[in-house]
């Protein structure tokens, strides 16, 4: 067992021919370990991790072949970082990493910590198991890998990859509090995850974030959530939802309630495909739909309540399935279109606001 206190224990591999034999360590702590120069350094027999920090640099690699639990640290952040061609981080034996940590000064003041997991420059970092708590996740430079094949949850992360391909999660049954962004080029696939909560999702430039059998999104009852495709090519698939519950609300400890909004956006070509029950609470649901090309599928929407529809710049939003419709608005401006094509019962909520529809415009239709 490798441990340590005061500023902790620093291990570095350089070198031709430099060795760590580390075959009887079976867990650290408080460690940061540096591996480089294209040296290899495997920990057999090690399954525990918490406060450690892996580099692997210049074709590096550091593996646990046994590894089962990564935790962050209460008191500073964190980081995992392969970089170079041939750098290497493996830890897909996981079955849980909890990334981040935090703790309450004397103050009660509340301090938070990250860790960041970077796979860089054709660097490669495996992870596995439930992923949770406080992570960002960045993959950039060419040949770059992030193997992710074997993570079963992904929760408390913001990911972010700038290397070209597709990343295919196909194990991962559920994303929670998390940002996810594809840019151009980039493609996430979830073809497992069914359900989603608290989470922010862009695609840009072309993009494509792709949920092929989630029956289930939830607000964020702490902060405003945002679906948005902006650009010709970008996608978020969430064509398959049963239920898409946006808003959020809370009421604190003096009892002021506190509203947040979900804003689904599909911008300058972008599309976002929707299905199921829309409703939420707090601010509710407001929907944009903006610019030549740009597109809102909702062809298995069979409700709306608490919702605001825009549709402007001469795009056009078909409800073909929509019957009921609570407590909405619907905005179409500058030639955009908002069509209910089966009869609608429209009404009010528990509220102060009423449905509305407004055409602005020539060739601005709402048609219900």
């Amino acid at each position: 067992m490798l441990s340590a206190n005061g500023y902790g224990n620093s291990i570095t591999v350089d070198g031709a021919g430099s060795e760590l034999q580390v075959t009887g360590v079976t867990s650290l702590a408080a460690t940061s370990v540096t591996v480089q120069g294209g040296s290899s350094v495997t920990f057999d027999a090690a399954t525990l991790l918490s406060n450690v920090g892996l580099y692997a640099i210049g074709g590096g690699q550091i593996l646990f072949p046994a590894a089962t639990s990564y935790t962050g640290y209460n008191y500073g952040d964190t980081a995992i970082e392969a970089s170079g061609a041939g750098s290497w981080i493996d830890l897909s034996s996981l079955a849980t990493f909890y990334g981040g940590g935090e703790y309450s000064d004397s103050h009660g003041y509340g301090h938070y910590y990250t860790t960041y997991v970077n796979a860089l420059a054709g660097g490669k970092v495996d992870l596995a198991g439930a992923v949770s708590h406080r992570n960002v996740i960045t993959v950039d430079g060419a040949e770059s890998v992030l193997g992710v094949a074997g993570i079963t949850k992904l929760g408390g992360t913001v990911l972010t990859i700038n290397t070209p391909g597709t990343l295919t999660f196909t194990t991962a049954t559920e994303v929670t509090d998390s940002n996810l962004t594809a840019p151009t080029d980039v493609a996430l696939a979830f073809t497992g995850a069914t359900k989603l909560q608290s989470v922010n999702l862009t695609a840009t430039g072309g993009g494509q974030i792709l949920f092929p059998v989630a029956v289930s999104y939830m607000r964020n009852d702490y902060g405003d959530t945002v679906i948005q495709a902006s650009g010709v090519g970008s996608r978020i698939d969430l064509s398959h939802l049963s239920t898409f519950e946006g808003g959020g609300q809370y009421w604190d400890g003096h009892g002021y309630g506190h509203y947040y909004t979900t804003y689904v956006k599909a911008l300058a070509g972008g599309e976002v495909d929707l299905s199921g029950v829309l409703s939420a609470n707090g601010y509710g649901n407001s929907i944009t739909v903006d610019g030549a090309g740009s597109e809102l599928q909702v062809t298995g929407v069979t409700s709306l309540a608490a919702t605001s529809v825009t549709v402007q710049g001469g795009s056009s939003v078909t409800f073909d399935a929509a019957t009921l419709l609570s407590n909405v608005g619907l905005y179409a401006i500058g030639g955009g279109q908002i069509l209910f094509r089966r009869r609608a019962t429209r009404g009010t909520t528990t509220g102060t606001r009423r449905s509305r529809r407004v055409g602005r415009a020539a060739g601005s239709i709402c048609r219900v």
